[in-house]
Formats: structure tokens, sequence, C-alpha cells
């Protein structure tokens, strides 16, 4: 009877799995269509956050989910950019994409990385591998389009560099938010099933309202102003973000980065302007982006050192107190 009910457990944490992973696939190809309108060379768009979707789930569930990347791919490749090329060269994409966010996955937990950024080591490891897989993609497909002649020779180096940090800034400003606020209810649902409480929906306070009208008001002025030398300085967007680091450490910042990130990229439809435009953000919003998350990862790591400290601190008091009884 045991034995049952265990195999019932597990068939449905398979079946609760195999929901997930249908979830984010669909997810992924919306992400994946919204994003084709960034295009500024044959595949090589300027934000690019569907592929770190999929990372945040590989962290979370294990490598052993890679083959998830191949699916995505082919179905990015086929039906949606649809890339003139022979279906071999794609699938054989596909693989590599797979392979690289798979080892990835793979290192982070060797060295213990914690997917919920419980530490800055996490958040700087998370950039620096961000980083390395990023540039190592952009490169295979640059070089390989290159070859194909889907891109020119002579734009080689631009769709390199567009490339790598369409895929980082996507990298940085999606898996933070995911590991943190989604993927433990999801692996809660996964464990245990659905199971709603209303305590746990909160309505935002007063500061939390003031500092999203803040930060939208900032971003405003940022992109509709005329700015000298055309200049859009996107850094000034740190000053709300600051605020919300304070108040909120890495949790806050990771929600506010994904609102700065979609905000930003939305504007050829909200300001009707020429997507190429957003080319001269990225650099920028990376930084903005990596800093920020380093700044919410060492608030939130010293409060909870300190809170650590008072805790130890209180215990040997009353340690003391009972031995002096």
């Amino acid at each position: 009877m045991v034995d049952r009910m265990g195999l019932l457990v597990d068939h449905r944490r398979t079946i609760r799995i195999g929901i997930v992973v249908l979830a984010f696939l669909a997810v992924f190809v919306a992400l994946d269509w919204w994003t084709f309108n960034f295009q500024v060379l044959p595949g090589v768009v300027t934000w690019y956050p569907p592929d770190a979707l999929v990372f945040a789930l590989l962290l979370t569930l294990g490598p052993e989910f890679a083959p998830l990347f191949m699916i995505a791919s082919l179905i990015s490749s086929v039906y949606i950019y649809q890339f003139d090329a022979p279906l071999f060269g794609l699938l054989i994409w596909a693989v590599i994409l797979a392979l690289v966010y798979g080892l990835a996955a793979w290192f982070l937990r060797r060295i213990r990385f914690d997917p919920q950024l419980q530490r800055t080591r996490d958040v700087l490891w998370l950039i620096i591998i961000a980083a390395g897989v990023s540039l190592i993609l952009a490169t295979v497909s640059t070089f390989g389009s290159v070859a194909s002649g889907i891109i020119p020779e002579s734009e080689r180096f631009t769709a390199l560099s567009r490339w790598w940090l369409g895929e980082l800034t996507g990298v940085l400003a999606i898996p933070p938010a995911f590991l943190m606020h989604v993927m433990p209810a999801v692996m809660l649902w996964i464990d245990r099933g659905f199971r709603f409480d209303r305590q746990s929906v909160r309505m935002p306070s007063g500061r939390v309202i003031g500092q999203t009208l803040a930060l939208l008001a900032t971003l405003f002025l940022i992109l509709k102003l005329n700015w000298p030398g055309n200049l859009e300085p996107i850094f000034l967007s740190a000053l709300p973000l600051i605020w919300i680091a304070l108040q909120f450490g890495l949790s806050g910042i990771s929600l506010a980065i994904v609102a700065v990130n979609f905000v930003i990229m939305m504007t050829p439809w909200i300001f009707q302007i020429d997507p190429t435009h957003l080319v001269s953000l990225q650099v920028q919003l990376l930084i903005v982006s990596a800093a920020s998350l380093v700044n919410g990862s060492i608030i939130s790591e010293n409060r909870h050192s300190k809170s650590t400290s008072d805790y130890l601190t209180a215990s040997e008091i009353l340690r003391r107190q009972q031995q002096v009884a």
C-alpha cells in the first residue's frame, strides 16, 4: 500500500513537472514572438529574455532539462524567425544552445550556487556565467551566420556585440526575479500541489506604490525628454532603484529590474520610434541591471548577517541567564 501511494505521488509530480515545462515553452514562444520585433540584423535582437526564462528553469529543476532548449530553439528558428537554413544546421545550433546552458547550470550546481540568490557570491557567479555563456553563443551564432551568408562579413563585429549584449541583458533581467519569486511557488506546487492561501496575498503599501511611480516617472523623463546630444541617461534610473534596494534588498530590486527592462523595450510602441534606437541603450541598461543586482544582494546579505548575529547574541544571553538561575 505504501509503495502504491509512493508511486501515485511520483506520478502526480511527474505530471506537474510536464505541465510546468509546457507552460515555460508557451511563455518562451510568446516572448520570442514579441522580441522578434527587436531584430536589428538577421537573428540578432537588442534584447532577448526567452533563453533566460528557460535558464531559470534549469537552475531550479536541474541541467537534465537542457533538451528543453533544443525544442525551444527549433520552434524559434523554424516558426518565428523562419531562417532560410537547412534543418540540420538549425538542429546543430539547438544542440549547442542546450549544451552550453546545460553545462552552465551543471557548473553552478557544482560550486553550490544557491538558486535563491541568498549570497552576493551567487549573484556574482550568475553575472559571470551569464557573460561567458552569452559570449560563447554570440560568437558561434555570428560566425555561423556570416559563413552561411545570413549576415554580411562587414557586420560581423556589430552582430557579435549586439547579440552578446542582447542575450546578456535578458539573462540578467529575468532569472533573478524568477528564481526568487516564481520558482519557489512552482517547486512547491510540483511537490505538494496547489494550496491557495489568502493570507499570503498582500496589497502593496504606500511606499511600494510611491517607489513604482518614481521609477516610471524617471523612465518617462529619460525616454521622452530631448537630452543634449540625443543622450538618454538610463543610468538615472539607478536613483529610484537604490531607494528600492535599500528598502527591499535583492527581492525588490529583482522585480524592479524586470520592470525597467520591459518599459525600456516597449518604447518603440509607446513613443512610436524605430526599434534600432534601442541599440544605444543596451550598454547603459546592462550596467544598471548588473550594478543594481549586486547592490541589492549586498544589502540583503548584510541584513541577514545582522539578523543572525542578533539572534545568536540573544540566545547566548538567554543561556547565561538560565545558567545563573
